[in-house]
């Protein structure tokens, strides 16, 4: 039988995302009383960096590594894996841009953090620990009038991945 170490916990991941953000978001507007911002779900997801004519918001999940460990017994994957989840965002105020990335960084969280997700067949279970967030720098887009600015908050994960073969 043949691996499917990446393509599988990066599918089940951005399923992961679709299922449970609408939720999410929904409760972060409740725990934060104010309309600073607005939080819509995510229109687009991508498994790869370089998508041309996204919209935003817009979430990456990006396989960045596989680490083999040892066998876990007979007929078993064992394996560490680290992703990266990105969101794009953009709006025509800096300061709400980057409140809205705080937040979105911090529904993302609330979904992924030591989440544990099972293949429909049970023969895949990966189990997501949030390690980090980062946040870019807001960016001027001069060829866009309606959302003049774009940023990007990342959350990057370790993954056990257990895979029976």
């Amino acid at each position: 039988m043949i691996r499917n170490t990446m393509e599988s916990t990066v599918t089940q991941i951005i399923q992961h995302i679709k299922d449970n953000i609408d939720s999410s978001l929904a409760d972060l507007r409740t725990d934060r009383t104010d309309n600073k911002v607005n939080t819509n779900p995510p229109v687009d997801y991508f498994p790869y960096a370089k998508a041309v004519g996204y919209r935003v918001p817009c979430v990456f999940v990006i396989g960045r590594n596989v680490q083999f460990l040892q066998e876990r017994g007979q007929n078993h994957i064992n394996a560490q894996i680290t992703a990266q989840v990105s969101v794009v965002l953009e709006d025509q105020e800096s300061e709400r841009l980057t409140y809205k990335c705080w937040r979105y960084a911090d529904a993302m969280h609330a979904i992924l953090d030591q989440v544990e997700l099972i293949s429909t067949n049970l023969k895949i279970k990966n189990k997501i620990k949030v390690t980090s967030s980062e946040f870019g720098d807001a960016v001027q887009i001069k060829s866009q009038v309606e959302s003049p600015f774009r940023m990007e908050t990342m959350l990057m994960l370790e993954i056990e991945h257990y895979e029976q073969m």
